[in-house]
């Protein structure tokens, strides 16, 4: 399967795969868009990335540092390999190139891993850093059709790219190093290296928030009221209460 960065982008399952219609596709992008807009302002507008050309064989990358939405300083890396064939020509766009992914992002891990690299739409050069279990076993339960699909790191790093016009050729060009295997596969984490880390901040972080959820009383609605007595005791009479002084007014605290 070939398929273009533009290409994925508007339909990551092909022309003439219409599983999600382009009303559901328009949504799911604009929930990337407004994510990543967010991510952005809390890293302060800095995504990290590493550029690589081969020009022996005219094949681009793009490596990502994409940071995970619910971890914060924690970043999942995101690779794109652009090459060309004989239908393409006459362009400085590489989301007019074929393209090729990686990420050891969960969602990818989990989902689309299988169907990527069965449908020659992996990095080869990255295999070694995927997880050899979920090359080998389709995802039954979160993809049973077997199905390319949207990978919100990948989305972030076409959003990336678009941003920063990285799709120009003579802009990638300008910043790019010669590419190699060794200095690639060295600069990317193995998947299931990365999502255990991911497992364990995940737990420090529910660990973390169940501490700060404040203590709930029991309702007392099924607490029998006390039967009230017959007998009235006398009450003493007590000596004039004196002037209570004034209470200051308490600040409100901020709300965090």
């Amino acid at each position: 399967m070939q398929l273009t960065l533009s290409g994925y982008i508007l339909n990551p399952m092909g022309k003439n795969n219409a599983v999600l219609n382009a009303t559901a596709r328009e949504a799911i992008r604009n929930s990337y868009i407004k994510k990543y807009d967010a991510i952005l302002v809390r890293e302060r507008g800095k995504i990290d990335y590493k550029l690589y050309k081969n020009k022996k064989k005219n094949i681009y990358y793009a490596h990502f540092k994409i940071p995970s939405e619910t971890v914060e300083k924690f970043y999942y890396d995101t690779v794109l390999e652009f090459y060309a064939d004989e239908n393409i020509k006459n362009t400085n766009n590489l989301f007019d190139y074929n393209v090729k992914f990686y990420s050891n992002d969960p969602a990818f891990v989990y989902t689309y891993a299988y169907v990527f690299s069965h449908n020659d739409l992996f990095v080869e050069d990255l295999m070694p850093r995927m997880s050899k279990k979920a090359l080998k076993t389709d995802a039954k339960e979160k993809n049973p059709s077997n199905q390319v699909g949207y990978v919100k790191s990948i989305y972030f790093a076409y959003l990336t790219m678009k941003q920063k016009g990285l799709n120009n050729l003579s802009k990638f060009d300008a910043e790019c190093s010669l590419y190699s295997k060794v200095a690639l596969l060295a600069s990317v984490e193995d998947a299931d290296k990365k999502i255990g880390e991911r497992e364990a901040e995940g737990a420090k972080l529910n660990k973390t928030k169940n501490a700060k959820k404040p203590i709930l009383f029991k309702s007392s609605e099924n607490v029998k009221p006390t039967q009230p007595s017959n007998k009235i005791t006398k009450v003493k009479t007590t000596n004039t209460i004196g002037k209570i002084s004034t209470v200051k007014a308490v600040k409100k605290s901020k709300r965090k």
